[in-house]
């Protein structure tokens, strides 16, 4: 009775590919002053792999699959996800609210205000959410520059004046 030779599993290279790299990089140093060994190990473990890769289908498809999925998350960028704009009523109250100016009271820029979430959720539209910024202040929000509770502390003060201003037009009439 003749014995059929055993096969080795694939997670066997798998595992023995790891073991290698691991043990690669934790005697980096003694490879330093031990080069030709190192070298001598290293194409070795290469050699495996490539033997791994070669001679077993599922490894090499998981390889190459798993290759191929971190190529494309590295090199191409997500797709924006589409938005709705800010509400037209919502557009016009900030606007009103800010006098179509930059709310960040250290900004003296006249240019056209863009509408920022301070919290960074497209959805959340409601008023006390949103701040007029001109581009410079916009792009340093976006940046991180301007923390949220600032930028909340500026829509407050805004929004106290806007309410004072308002009542102010009111006795006027």
């Amino acid at each position: 009775m003749s014995q059929s030779p055993r096969k080795i599993k694939t997670g066997f290279w798998v595992i023995l590919s790891i073991v290698g790299f691991f043990s690669f990089v934790f005697i980096a140093d003694w490879w330093k002053t031990n080069s030709t060994i190192g070298l001598i190990i290293l194409l070795i473990i290469l050699a495996g792999v490539a033997f791994a890769l070669y001679r077993f289908p599922g490894f090499r498809n998981f390889f190459f699959r798993t290759a191929k999925e971190t190529a494309i998350k590295v090199a191409f960028e997500k797709e924006a996800p589409k938005r709705e704009p800010v509400p037209v009523d919502i557009r016009k109250i900030v606007t009103n609210r800010s006098a179509s100016r930059c709310e960040n009271p250290d900004c003296e820029a006249s240019a056209r205000p863009h509408l920022h979430h301070i919290d960074n959720d497209f959805k959340h539209n409601s008023p006390k959410n949103i701040i007029a910024l001109c581009p410079n202040c916009h792009s340093n929000a976006h940046q991180n520059k301007m923390t949220n509770s600032q930028l909340r502390n500026w829509v407050q003060r805004s929004y106290e004046s806007y309410k004072s201003l308002k009542q102010v037009g009111e006795r006027l009439r």
